[in-house]
């Protein structure tokens, strides 16, 4: 038998040293069981297995709104539409939760929503082909909504169980700690199940489901162990969805209005966030996205990579809390952000070398030695049934190597059989594959080399500014014969080197500045900002990509980040940390007085 929860209601200056520190780990836990979600889901599975079904299904695009779109434009236009709703609701939500004590409730069903559309993601498996990438991204906009709207109940929770700056620094992080750990050991055992077993569809599909598991089953340890806060001015009169309402949107507007009054420190911090933590969302939420549908990383080196990722962030958030306790941690925060900037524009010169090697292509044409070729095909490639693919297969229809029906996966899949071609018709093949996504070796005859269609990872030179990418390909990345597996490595070790001090920092800085007595409101704040820019990034993202490519759509969110953290040098920390206490106290009188 556990320790008894402690009572709803309970300060933290009423607390125990024992009841704090059980109720700080029950809080770091929920990081723990998130975490999966976010590394598992989030970033290394699904992505790569959406870009996979999405590619399946409808070729390398498809057109939405008149604009051509790929799978990781998709998946982002899921992530803003997800972001921007959470975004509306959060300051709302926050207003009410400062009146009546139903944080910790609110936070349980967000966690039952997000964790049961998780678990719903593995049914993408009993769909027919056409109908799995979509089932994926509505799954997937649901489970993102409950852990974006749980979020900010689980934000809420950290002012009420620290009773000092050095608590909320090491708490703060410390979460974030936990979370690297419980989701880098739940990948572990992903990445070994998808790579043990072949990188069969069933594995990939349970592991999202397991995810599920794992976030409802160590959620329950916080639930237990973290009370609900006090509250300081309770609601007088019962709740209606109308007066909930009405209520919601006279302080929304009222709080609005003091960001431009007593608190336009905060809210100038609000708005740095907004824009700073629009790159780290980019970097961690597209991330997987980018890397297999534009890059081509495999699906097995994109896990190792996040796998990677938690790893480097357990150690180095040690360290940036030692630099806020050397610095301080609005400087902390400034420095994690602008070596942020470095690692987005790695991403950006990322580039896939060029194919050196007959075997190393989509389909091989092998010179018979009488005046024919044979062409066959790579173990693995697969074409879809619609869009791009399709019309690719249509034009190409006897020249490419035999097909027959894979009913498991319900796709026309090469079944080994060469086609034996002429000179000729390896010339027309040629024609249809420089505008598709393939590429082709050819051994002798007219058309002798290495052909790579313009939508192929290694084609680079078309994009506004791919002068980045092909730079670095050519005076870094051949010379040092460094494959694309390889410097996806790159992203992995500096986004595990920043995580932990920009976003456990970012949350401890604005702990700092918030009154206690309205926490939930201000965190609503801050998740409509986060919300927000988890918004603005991928619809950015989407916007940007589909009228000129991703890279340049990276290049745009990066200059978000640099004035965000511009605008946090501006921020007068202590300043704004004195009005928090002075609201504290006012609040305190009138409570008292209501009584």
């Amino acid at each position: 038998m556990g320790a008894a929860p402690i009572a709803s209601g309970t300060t933290v200056s009423s607390m125990s040293d024992e009841e704090r520190s059980r109720a700080q780990r029950g809080y770091m836990m929920y990081d723990w069981a998130k975490s999966g979600f976010e590394t598992s889901v989030v970033v290394a599975v699904l992505p790569a297995w959406f870009a996979y079904l999405f590619i399946a299904a409808n070729g390398q695009e498809i057109s939405v709104a008149g604009m051509t779109q790929t799978a990781d434009g998709i998946f982002a236009l899921v992530t803003a539409s997800a972001a921007l709703l959470v975004a509306i609701v959060s300051p709302g939500l926050g207003v009410i939760a400062d009146r009546i004590p139903i944080k910790q409730l609110m936070l349980r069903w967000a966690t039952f929503v997000a964790s049961g559309a998780t678990v719903l993601l593995g049914a993408a498996l009993f769909l027919p082909i056409e109908a799995r990438w979509v089932w994926l991204a509505i799954m997937y906009l649901i489970a993102n909504i409950g852990t974006n709207v749980g979020n900010v109940y689980y934000n809420v929770l950290l002012p009420h169980i620290c009773k000092d700056e050095e608590e909320l620094d090491r708490i703060s992080t410390g979460a974030y700690m936990y979370g690297y750990i419980g989701g880098g050991l739940l990948l572990a055992i992903h990445l070994g199940l998808v790579v043990g077993t072949g990188y069969a569809d069933w594995a990939t599909a349970f592991a999202l489901s397991t995810t599920g598991l794992w976030f409802i089953g160590f959620a329950t340890y916080t639930f237990r162990r973290v009370p609900e806060p006090p509250i300081a001015i309770e609601l007088e009169g019962e709740l209606t969805l109308g007066s909930a309402t009405k209520l919601a949107i006279t302080e929304v507007k009222g709080t609005i209005g003091e960001f431009f009054g007593t608190y336009r420190i905060l809210g100038l911090y609000l708005l740095a966030y907004l824009l700073f933590i629009d790159g780290i969302n980019a970097v961690t939420g597209l991330a997987g996205a980018y890397g297999a549908g534009v890059l081509g990383v495999p699906l097995v080196a994109n896990m190792a990579v996040i796998l990677l990722v938690q790893f480097v962030a357990f150690p180095s958030a040690a360290f940036f809390i030692k630099v806020a306790s050397w610095t301080s941690t609005k400087t902390t925060v400034m420095i994690t952000c602008s070596l942020w900037v470095i690692v987005v524009l790695m991403a950006i010169a990322f580039a896939p070398l060029p194919l050196d090697a007959h075997e190393d292509h989509d389909f091989m044409v092998n010179d018979n030695g009488d005046g024919t070729w044979t062409i066959v095909n790579a173990t693995d490639l697969e074409i879809g049934p619609a869009g791009s693919d399709q019309a690719f297969r249509e034009a190409t229809e006897g020249l490419l190597p035999y097909e027959e029906y894979n009913p498991t996966k319900d796709v026309m899949q090469f079944n080994g059989t060469g086609r034996v071609v002429s000179d000729a018709q390896v010339g027309e093949l040629l024609e249809v594959l420089s505008t598709s996504r393939f590429s082709m070796s050819v051994q002798n005859g007219t058309h002798d080399g290495f052909h790579a269609g313009e939508d192929h990872p290694t084609s680079l030179g078309d994009g506004p500014i791919d002068v980045i990418p092909v730079t670095a390909r050519k005076y870094l990345w051949e010379p040092l014969n460094m494959g694309i597996s390889i410097q996806w490595m790159f992203i992995g070790i500096g986004a595990g080197f920043l995580l932990g001090g920009s976003q456990g920092m970012a949350r401890s800085l604005f702990c700092q500045m918030v009154p206690e007595s309205r926490s939930a409101e201000f965190f609503g704040f801050i998740g409509f900002f986060g919300r927000a820019a988890s918004f603005i990034g991928p619809a950015l993202y989407f916007g940007v990509s589909g009228i000129a490519d991703a890279r340049t759509a990276i290049l745009s969110i990066l200059m978000l980040i640099v004035v965000g953290v511009i605008l946090t040098w501006f921020v007068d920390v202590e300043a704004a940390a004195e009005i928090a206490k002075a609201e504290d106290a006012k609040y305190a009188a009138q409570g008292a007085e209501s009584e």
